[in-house]
């Protein structure tokens, strides 16, 4: 087919039909090493602008994805041709259906990487998503932002960005809220001084409003009234930047007021820091200064202190992949915390970690701690992961590695830890898609076979036909899906949850408590790949028989997977002894789990 047949296929009444034309193009250019096989490349992009509107989300679908696959090796006509569709593509961001938000902010966040103009891109972002005339549109580019803003566009002018947000600024409730925390990301990307050249330059009603609403006054941004290191009565600075004053305050164990004061004094020192050279040969040493402060009994002292460790990822950037090891073990010291402002700081950190660096890296150190002693730590570092999936995009990861490194938790002594690895096994399967979820399969099968975890498959069969997923609570925490009926309502003849998930999690000896919330009414469901409506979620099997178990034979048993086994029905007529639903692997691979928002 040529261009002006592919144009008209791509309007064709059909939507099978537009859906199987974009499958052909995303086929053609596999073949050809991620390039188009046309001449008339401009063509081919206007008719593929139109589909991003389509009123099938299978075809927008699709057309994102023929976009993002195109985009790394699209060559010198890249800026040309995306100039036609950047505007919907933008505009996909605010989609009811949250795959293609997802794959929206996943393509355009690469496009912002291969373009040799970023300024137009963020122009585009602007025009058609935080001044679109739709609300939601506004709301979610608002919030997609932090993810679109990586340390590669550091050098890159957010004025108009900046500007943009504050006028965002008068939305009303939680959208304020979300521009305050995207302007906060441009502040922390571009640093201080940049970013207060941008608010200089707003219109005097509009600056003086954003003052307003932050902790941030005119006079230290304009006046030049910052706290500097030579305004103290010592010339002598540990670790290059901390005034000994400063120091001699921390290290006053009899007075708690004392070392809050002080350790208040040190978090401006490190948010003042313009120049991180000083600092930098100390870093290590500075880092586990840090980590003994994190041991302090009072509570200001502890989340202060991991404030300051996410100033320094921000100051440092890069810089700080020599010392992720040790940024990782002052974590996972209080990880084990059951103060939700101790997590929510902990999670934070870790983020900006990941936007630091890179979210492989970064998971692959924290994912160390899966060897903890403390059972908290090890379920609050699965919860790490899935907030890591549901943040960042699929393609960030290693997936195959994630499951080997977790497999093992399916079979914790503790309740709380394998509660926590099926929801991360959940999420997974959803990040991996239809068709690739060999790898998690071969995980589970591992554990299964050589650490006593006959059941564990069945587990997490019937963990995934739930059809929930975890997902991040407005305050960066994650909340599962499912809940663990208490000792009490466990008992056979209550009207509890049941299934071979829960019967393997409560085979487990009980935990100290859960560092995420379960919730029944927050629960984001699946979406079918045949269907533009979102599916209803698999209510949990009411069992009065035990669960079933995978027993491990030699012969055919161990030639089939579970996925491959047929699903099994209840019997109307005899519920006294029920079956555990299994998952036709087929239909597994090719119905993917709907993600938590971006």
């Amino acid at each position: 087919m040529d261009e002006e047949e592919i144009a008209r296929q791509l309007h064709d009444p059909s939507f099978d039909r537009r859906t199987d034309i974009l499958e052909q193009l995303r086929a053609a250019s596999r073949r050809n090493g991620g390039r188009l096989p046309f001449s008339n490349k401009p063509a081919i992009f206007e008719a593929v602008g139109q589909t991003l509107a389509d009123s099938n989300w299978h075809v927008r679908n699709q057309s994102i994805q023929l976009l993002h696959e195109l985009v790394p090796q699209f060559g010198d006509e890249l800026d040309d041709c995306m100039r036609l569709v950047v505007s919907r593509l933008v505009g996909c961001v605010g989609d009811s259906n949250v795959s293609i938000r997802r794959a929206a902010i996943q393509t355009l966040h690469v496009y912002m990487k291969h373009t040799r103009d970023v300024s137009s891109v963020l122009q585009a972002v602007v025009a058609h998503g935080l001044e679109n005339s739709e609300p939601r549109v506004r709301k979610e580019v608002t919030i997609a932002l932090p993810v679109l803003c990586t340390p590669d566009f550091a050098r890159t002018d957010f004025f108009s960005v900046t500007q943009a947000l504050c006028k965002r600024l008068l939305d009303p409730g939680e959208q304020q809220s979300h521009a305050l925390l995207s302007l906060e990301k441009i502040r922390g990307l571009v640093g201080e001084q940049v970013f207060n050249s941008y608010v200089h330059r707003l219109s005097p009603p509009m600056r003086r409003f954003y003052f307003k609403l932050t902790d941030h006054t005119e006079d230290e941004n304009f006046n030049g009234h910052h706290p500097r290191m030579n305004d103290t009565s010592s010339n002598h600075y540990e670790f290059g930047v901390v005034p000994s004053h400063v120091m001699d305050k921390l290290s006053d164990q009899s007075n708690f007021r004392t070392r809050a004061q002080a350790v208040e004094e040190l978090k401006q020192t490190i948010r003042d820091l313009q120049d991180p050279s000083a600092l930098a040969p100390h870093v290590p040493a500075f880092i586990q200064f840090l980590t003994n402060l994190l041991d302090d009994s009072n509570f200001k002292i502890t989340t202060v202190t991991l404030e300051i460790l996410g100033l320094l990822v921000q100051r440092l950037g890069r810089g700080m992949e020599p010392h992720l090891q040790a940024m990782t073990a002052a974590l996972a010291k209080r990880m084990g915390d059951n103060k939700i402002v101790v997590r929510q700081a902990i999670m934070k950190d870790v983020m900006q970690l990941m936007q630091a660096l890179s979210p492989r890296t970064t998971l692959a150190a924290i994912l160390d701690n899966l060897a903890h002693r403390n059972s908290r730590v090890r379920q609050e570092t699965l919860n790490i992961c899935i907030a890591s999936l549901l943040t960042f995009p699929s393609y960030d990861f290693d997936l195959g590695e994630i499951c080997q490194r977790i497999a093992h938790t399916l079979v914790d002594p503790k309740r709380q830890v394998r509660q926590a690895s099926l929801e991360c096994f959940a999420n997974l399967a959803q990040t991996m898609g239809p068709g690739k979820m060999q790898p998690l399969v071969q995980a589970v099968d591992s554990v299964e076979l050589s650490c006593e975890g006959d059941g564990v498959m069945a587990a997490v069969q019937a963990r995934l036909a739930r059809r929930q997923l975890p997902r991040l609570s407005v305050d960066g925490l994650v909340d599962y899906a499912i809940l663990i009926p208490s000792s009490a309502s466990s008992a056979r003849g209550a009207s509890t949850p049941q299934g071979a998930d829960l019967d393997w999690i409560l085979s487990a000896s009980g935990g100290s408590g859960s560092s995420a919330r379960s919730s029944r009414n927050e629960v984001m469901e699946l979406e079918s790949v045949t269907s533009s409506a979102r599916s209803t979620p698999v209510h949990p099997d009411n069992s009065h028989g035990p669960s079933p178990r995978r027993h491990l034979s030699a012969g055919k048993s161990r030639n089939r997977l579970p996925w491959e086994e047929a699903a099994e029905q209840h019997n109307d007529n005899n519920t006294a002894n029920p079956q555990v639903r299994k998952i036709n692997r087929k239909s597994i691979e090719n119905q993917p789990i709907v993600n938590s928002r971006f």
